[in-house]
């Protein structure tokens, strides 16, 4: 990002750091920015009421009460260890709470969940099974019974040559794009993505962007727990900050990634305020 900045104001050397980019900063007060417009918040999707998880005699999630709605993006943040993954996977259905309830999608039938939650893990690759692409993405539809098509799922991940290809011959890369085709084709409502940039490259970043904001725009609700603060200046609306298992701090991304020497973006280092990104 400091470099991205460097660039547009024409410094050189160009930075490639925070130190290094302050240098070319005028002494003056912090900056400020316009506020960023939340989408407005749609129906109901999940909630947490009273959850707790244990794990043989250590509680490690205790969730008061949490809601997710239609058209919402939500990042988790934490460390490692404060129940990002946890809680991804009550939302989906896959860890049972120890105690307290789950309303919306996280109580009802199976098939019903399978259709309208994806669960992405941290290492998605590992989700692929079939002989060819497009059986992976088949499958998922099928198993689902969600609306949508093979090439719509292709289309979207720019796979469209791979169609026929073994994800064992694809490049790391080319796999997680590959996994995410399968996991989330069709129109899921709830979306769930565990570190989805790990290892990613920037220009697949980017289509993970775009794609999440154009789910977005059809109505689902994102909620994706990742260490990458950058990431989430870029996509969250709402950041929830978890320790040890519960909440921390939950809202407005500028105002939970700015003050912060652990959970804040190279722009904001940089200028203050409530800058969150270079744009």
């Amino acid at each position: 990002p400091v470099s991205r900045i460097g660039k547009a104001l024409a410094w050189s050397p160009l930075p490639l750091s925070v130190a290094e980019a302050r240098r070319f900063l005028p002494a003056g007060p912090a900056l400020s920015v316009p506020s960023r417009v939340a989408a407005t918040s749609g129906e109901l999707l999940a909630s947490m009421r009273a959850v707790h998880v244990r794990f043989a005699a250590r509680t490690v999630l205790s969730i008061d009460r949490l809601d997710f709605r239609e058209g919402e993006s939500v990042g988790l943040m934490g460390r490692n260890g404060a129940g990002k993954t946890t809680l991804l996977r009550v939302l989906a259905g896959l860890v049972r709470p120890t105690a307290g309830t789950g309303d919306g999608l996280t109580s009802v039938d199976a098939r019903v969940r399978y259709r309208d939650i994806a669960f992405v893990p941290q290492d998605p690759a590992a989700t692929l099974f079939k002989s060819t692409l497009e059986a992976e993405i088949q499958d998922v539809l099928d198993g689902t019974g969600r609306g949508g098509t093979v090439d719509e799922a292709l289309a979207e991940w720019n796979l469209d040559r791979f169609r026929h290809s073994d994800h064992r011959d694809l490049s790391v890369g080319e796999r997680q794009r590959a996994a995410l085709a399968a996991l989330l084709a069709g129109r899921p409502r709830l979306i769930l993505l565990d570190e989805p940039t790990r290892g990613m490259d920037a220009e697949t970043r980017q289509l993970l962007l775009r794609n999440l904001k154009q789910r977005r725009g059809q109505g689902a609700c994102v909620v994706l727990a990742s260490h990458d603060v950058e990431l989430m200046a870029s996509c969250a609306e709402r950041v929830i900050l978890l320790a040890e298992g519960e909440v921390i701090l939950d809202g407005p991304v500028r105002s939970v990634l700015t003050g912060s020497t652990t959970f804040s973006t190279q722009a904001n280092k940089l200028f203050g305020g409530d800058v969150l990104t270079p744009e």
